[in-house]
């Protein structure tokens, strides 16, 4: 996330599941269709072509889904009453306050499948789509987060699974990859040098993850 006073961008999460909602606010190049010599003729520069063109600024509603049995805490992403992504978990406080004042939301759309001319051939590829969001608003809102009641719980919760960290702790544990699971790259390689730190730290983290004690990289409790 990048903030300014009054202004918040990020990047929508989730936007590999919504690839053709995407490209149905997008307008499809005609060149895309064309012969490769035609293609190198029209853009010898060598550049990425992409397959489709947004305009250059969208204006997506952010709507929360407190019923969401994923994330209680989700905030969809809404341009044209299309879901194109998802605010980041970790963001997801700090923008259900941002939107109950005065604030205005803008996006950008970039990537997808390209293609570029490179002498005497066409290079082809794809990326995932990129959805840049900003929020501009007269205030602070990290200054009135702790303060704000949205009628519901709004909880940091992670969106990794407290089952699957179980079950990989139980049967990989000693390899340390229900830390990798979670992000948590350094203890992940840790326990897969020490045998789960000599199958003591395996045993610990079965009891401290049914517990609810185990958190993900970014210190949020797992999904129930």
């Amino acid at each position: 996330m990048h903030r300014q006073m009054g202004t918040y961008a990020f990047d929508a999460a989730d936007t590999c599941y919504f690839r053709p909602e995407i490209e149905s606010l997008g307008q499809r190049r005609a060149e895309f269709g064309v012969s490769d010599d035609d293609f190198n003729a029209a853009y010898g520069g060598g550049a990425r072509i992409y397959q489709f063109t947004f305009p250059g600024d969208l204006y997506p509603v952010l709507i929360p889904e407190p019923d969401n049995p994923q994330n209680p805490n989700a905030i969809a992403i809404v341009i044209n009453d299309v879901t194109v992504g998802y605010v980041p978990y970790e963001m997801c406080a700090t923008v259900h306050a941002a939107i109950q004042g005065d604030h205005a939301v803008s996006c950008r759309i970039y990537g997808g499948a390209w293609k570029r001319a490179s002498g005497d051939h066409v290079e082809i590829g794809t990326s995932e789509y990129l959805v840049k969001v900003t929020i501009d608003t007269p205030y602070d809102v990290e200054a009135v987060v702790q303060s704000y009641d949205p009628g519901y719980d709004v909880v940091a919760v992670s969106d990794k699974s407290k089952f699957t960290a179980l079950m990989l702790c139980i049967f990989l544990g000693g390899l340390g990859v229900h830390y990798f699971y979670v992000r948590r790259i350094g203890m992940g390689i840790l326990y897969l040098l020490t045998g789960g730190l000599f199958g003591v730290g395996w045993i610990v983290d079965i009891v401290r993850i049914i517990c609810g004690a185990f958190r993900d990289d970014a210190g949020f409790p797992l999904q129930s």
